[in-house]
């Protein structure tokens, strides 16, 4: 099967639960508004994607248990291709814990579980890539146990068979900044969102952090995903100089549950540069995908 899409991500179970007020020790808090859902950096991005009407593939690990199974029947319900989705006999599903507050402002809490055994053979690797347009990958899956061996040769194979890639530095950012150096010459679109840049440049001036890192990835751009402030965009320019872009946001009447923004960003950006439109035109359909996913629970409520 031919997809425009490849990604490369976890897959979960989200436990989102809504609070007002402030989380105090010892202290046992009741809500009314609760919701378990399919979740996951992976997923979020695979559903968003199909949603825009775009063949999409994923490719990660579940448990061998009921909720690897539920993932699993919702993405195919979906139409998206998980002929490669692994399941780990001797892990459980990953599941995280999302605390939303009245602002729409989450903290996520949970464990990975699955998601870090997956890997692929060679063959395997070579067949997916033979197979699609982009393929986009996610800085978590840096983390599993092969230490971005999976990751890294997806990319390779990608850029010696001239497919489009991408990467968001979540994960990479906070845990594993080394990486990065390993990761030159191999994407075309890096994402990174504001918290995980202040964890990456530190005391560092930001945008000549981000300048920096565009360059020793050799990328084409950098999306810095900011939140209620929108988003910059950081364009190479005869793989000398930066220029950078600021993209204003997209307002939504209410925001209900935020999590999962980012992911709807990256894969709107995803489908706006695979349709030809400019990094800013890109961005702007970034925000306004960020912004809609902000006013459902969940980062796979649409579709």
């Amino acid at each position: 099967m031919t997809v425009d899409v490849t990604i490369l991500g976890d897959m979960n179970i989200d436990i989102i639960v809504r609070f007002d007020g402030e989380l105090v020790d010892d202290i046992s808090l009741i809500t009314s508004d609760a919701k378990i859902a399919v979740g996951g950096v992976g997923a979020n991005i695979a559903s968003n994607l199909a949603y825009m009407g775009l063949k999409t593939r994923i490719l990660g690990a579940v448990g061998s248990d009921v909720l690897g199974r539920h993932i699993v029947e919702e993405l195919n319900n979906r139409k998206i291709d998980t002929m490669y989705v692994q399941k780990i006999k001797e892990a459980v599903t990953g599941f995280m814990i999302v605390l939303v507050n009245s602002m729409g402002r989450k903290t996520i809490i949970g464990s990975r579980g699955s998601n870090k055994y997956f890997k692929l053979e060679e063959n395997e690797i070579r067949q997916i890539v033979a197979s699609t347009r982009h393929v986009h990958v996610s800085g978590y899956s840096a983390l599993n146990i092969d230490r971005g061996r999976t990751l890294l040769r997806i990319l390779y194979y990608s850029k010696e068979n001239n497919k489009s890639t991408s990467l968001d530095l979540e994960g990479i950012a906070q845990y594993y900044p080394e990486f990065i150096q390993q990761l030159n010459g191999l994407l075309d679109y890096v994402f990174i969102n504001r918290v995980e840049a202040k964890y990456l440049c530190r005391r560092k001036d930001l945008v000549e952090c981000l300048v920096s890192l565009l360059k020793t990835i050799n990328a084409k751009a950098l999306f810095l995903k900011e939140g209620e402030k929108g988003s910059r965009v950081f364009v190479m320019e005869n793989n000398v100089s930066v220029k950078e872009f600021r993209v204003e946001p997209y307002k939504v009447s209410k925001i209900i549950d935020c999590t999962g923004a980012g992911d709807a960003y990256n894969a709107a950006v995803i489908a706006s540069i695979l349709s030809e439109k400019s990094f800013i035109e890109a961005s702007l359909e970034g925000n306004k995908a960020g912004a809609r996913a902000c006013s459902c629970i969940g980062g796979f409520c649409l579709g």
